[in-house]
């Protein structure tokens, strides 16, 4: 009985010692479908639209997307945003995703560029003025090759608005070759606005406030603010002292009933596609049919037909009156699969695809498709 006891006693010890195991072998020995499934178990099903919460960035291997809950021009969503889809949705291949999310997108003043007077070369058309600010900034993209963001420009120029007058104004470089006409407030708006100790202001907000106000009333040969219509836009170069005065600059957006100030953060809305690999940021593409030269080649496998829901025949139906009869169906089924195939799909890549189709007879059918920016 003594002997019976102490090998009860010696399997007890033995099963304590095998339970204290790490989970991490357990999980090495499972099949690898059951790896999989426990990689995926909080993921949810891809959604047609989402945006991403506080809680979504801290998923973010980079400290400042984790921190400040944004990305910006040193943390591009284009390099960091995948990684936080990838912990939230499963990667179906052939799967799409339009992500909202912040940038943070400060407008700082850059240099002062030497200011310039156009003579009559610089004009194109025959009365040697402008009479649209789009052709203005059409010649600050070709008159300024290498400015910076938040660089700004004095340009004298002829303007026509009924009649022809020299007009001086000041022009902000938004990046992206975006030039904008800004205004500069003077010494009468600053006491317009209360501001009457010095032409300038002390308090960001106050300058937010204030600036908003002053736009509904006020009209130059700028713009006419007061007079704006809803998603008008105003930059406002202004002068701010904290321990020293510098030049900020303002963007507001005329909303139904007022002005209102655009912070430092925007949201955007990224497009990414899913494949085996996982998920991908990628520009807004889209497949149209192309008769250039193909830059790239593919054959649809198996696999490929189950994905866009041909698995039973692996071939595209197009006899009369059938799924794949119309070639908008079949470019769009060819989209899907080279969006789960190609992680690195570029605007102007051209793919020669060959598909197989039955018309009665097995065929195989070729088309060239070229990526276009989805607009």
């Amino acid at each position: 009985m003594k002997n019976i006891f102490l090998l009860f006693i010696s399997a007890i010890v033995l099963l304590g010692f095998n339970s204290c195991d790490p989970n991490e072998e357990i999980y090495d020995d499972l099949p690898n479908y059951d790896s999989v499934r426990l990689a995926n178990i909080d993921k949810i099903q891809p959604v047609e639209n989402y945006t991403l919460t506080e809680e979504d960035y801290e998923l973010s291997s980079n400290e400042s997307v984790a921190n400040y809950h944004n990305f910006s021009e040193s943390s591009p969503a284009d390099e960091y945003l995948a990684e936080i889809i990838d912990q939230l949705f499963l990667a179906e291949p052939g799967a799409e995703v339009e992500i909202n999310y912040d940038f943070y997108n400060p407008l700082y003043v850059g240099d002062t560029l030497q200011a310039y007077e156009l003579d009559t070369s610089d004009y194109t058309n025959s009365y040697n003025n402008f009479d649209d600010y789009d052709d203005i900034y059409i010649f600050l993209q070709g008159y300024i090759s290498n400015a910076g963001r938040g660089d700004i420009i004095d340009l004298t120029y002829r303007w026509y608005d009924g009649y022809t007058d020299t007009l001086t104004n000041t022009f902000v470089y938004l990046g992206n070759d975006d030039w904008s006409i800004t205004y500069v407030l003077n010494n009468d708006d600053y006491e317009a606005m209360e501001m009457t100790n010095y032409p300038n202001f002390s308090d960001i907000d106050v300058a937010r406030h204030r600036i908003a106000i002053y736009l509904e009333t006020l009209n130059t040969d700028v713009m006419e603010y007061q007079y704006a219509e809803e998603g008008d836009e105003a930059f406002i170069l202004y002068d701010l002292y904290d321990d020293g005065l510098s030049q900020n600059i303002m963007h507001l957006n005329k909303g139904e009933y007022e002005w209102n100030v655009i912070g430092s953060l925007i949201q955007k809305t990224a497009a990414l596609t899913a494949s085996s690999e996982g998920w991908s940021f990628v520009p807004p593409i889209e497949f149209i049919e192309s008769d250039k030269a193909p830059t790239r080649e593919y054959t649809l496998t198996e696999s490929d037909y189950e994905l866009v829901g041909n698995g039973n025949y692996y071939n595209f139906d197009v006899r009369p009156g059938a799924n794949e009869e119309l070639l908008s169906v079949r470019i769009d089924k060819i989209s899907t699969i080279l969006k789960a195939n190609f992680s690195d799909l570029a605007v102007g890549d051209v793919f020669l695809v060959h598909y197989d189709i039955y018309n009665g007879s097995n065929e195989t059918w070729d088309i060239t498709l070229e990526a276009i920016a989805k607009e």
